[in-house]
């Protein structure tokens, strides 16, 4: 209705800045997945077979989860984006 369509990009310009907003996000998304994919592999480092499984176990899943997540908000950041640069092609008539 009239009250969602305020705040919906209506012009190609509105439609490029929330493609550079979600370009921006997937970036975001890809310095966390970097950081947690570090921490991970310092942390595999510093573990031997003495450290208990459940605490690297622990570890792991962890950085996994955060990795997954990460990963999944920047492919949807990065589709968003692709979409808003569609639409506004569309609206430039190309």
């Amino acid at each position: 209705g009239p009250i969602m369509a305020a705040g919906l990009p209506q012009t190609a310009d509105e439609h490029m800045s929330m493609a550079t907003s979600y370009d921006e996000r997937a970036e975001a998304q890809a310095v966390v997945v970097k950081e947690h994919e570090d921490m991970r592999k310092a942390y595999n480092a510093t573990v031997n077979e003495k450290t208990p499984a459940p605490i690297r176990e622990k570890m792991d899943k962890h950085c996994g989860a955060i990795i997954k997540d990460a990963k999944k908000l920047q492919d949807d950041f990065k589709a968003f984006a692709q979409w808003h640069r569609m639409r506004a092609a569309e609206l430039q008539g190309k």
